[in-house]
């Protein structure tokens, strides 16, 4: 009587693996490193890894973290419809210059989706407050800030029509003489 077949031991992908994965991470360290942009690795089995092995996974992890953007968290939670610890971690970071930044610099249907993402979030404050801590405030200032600059033009003009139509407040005391 044989015992168990494991289900690592019986897929197509391993059977011509004749060392174990640890191995082929190693080599992969060797040639070149672990890829930086979007790199998810699950330990699936719970196998034990090698110590440089795991500090090497967890650099590229933290490198591709680091090169989200506030629009790639909201790309994330648009299409998940949800979110994760680092779309949390990336939206509490972020700064007005961040959302100024990233509002001024987008495509219009990159920046269709960013806006309405974050109106429907400043429409309903409570859902989402907990979990993204003050990016709707900073998304807010951004858009007033953006509007208050004589060189903001279409782009200011668009975003207090969006505000309007969701019938948020977005002009300020300080802003009454620009509008």
């Amino acid at each position: 009587m044989t015992g168990p077949t494991w289900a690592w031991a019986a897929s197509h992908q391993n059977k011509n693996w004749p060392w174990p994965l640890s191995f082929y991470f190693y080599r992969l360290l060797k040639k070149g490193g672990l890829p930086t942009d979007g790199f998810h690795y699950e330990n699936f089995w719970a196998r034990p890894i090698h110590p440089r092995i795991k500090e090497a996974i967890d650099n590229a992890k933290s490198l591709a973290e680091a090169k989200t953007t506030v629009f790639d968290a909201c790309v994330h939670i648009v299409k998940q419809s949800g979110w994760g610890h680092q779309q949390e971690a990336i939206m509490r970071s972020a700064s007005v210059k961040d959302f100024d930044a990233t509002i001024r610099s987008l495509e219009p249907d990159d920046l269709r989706l960013f806006m309405c993402r974050f109106l429907e979030m400043c429409v309903q404050p409570g859902n989402y407050e907990k979990h993204f801590g003050s990016a709707m405030e900073n998304f807010v200032q951004a858009c007033r800030e953006i509007c208050a600059d004589p060189a903001g033009g279409r782009l200011a003009t668009l975003i207090q029509l969006l505000f309007k139509d969701a019938k948020l407040e977005l002009v300020s005391d300080a802003m009454t003489d620009h509008v």
